[in-house]
């Protein structure tokens, strides 16, 4: 049996229930033991202009 990394890998998430290597109660059940880390994402600003993109990234806050 794959590793539980790569079985829930959600790149193939979709094959892997279609093929029962998992169910979708088992995947649903791991993306609810998740932890929050809403807290910890940084906001980024994308701007295309003429066809360059320009990624504005703010500064980290210290905590």
């Amino acid at each position: 049996m794959l590793e539980k990394d790569h079985i829930m890998d959600k790149r193939i998430i979709r094959r892997n229930i279609d093929r029962g290597r998992l169910t979708q109660a088992q995947y649903d059940a791991h993306l609810a033991s998740l932890p929050d880390v809403e807290d910890k994402a940084v906001a980024q600003t994308i701007e295309v202009r003429s066809g360059e993109f320009e990624v504005v990234v703010p500064e980290p806050v210290e905590e």
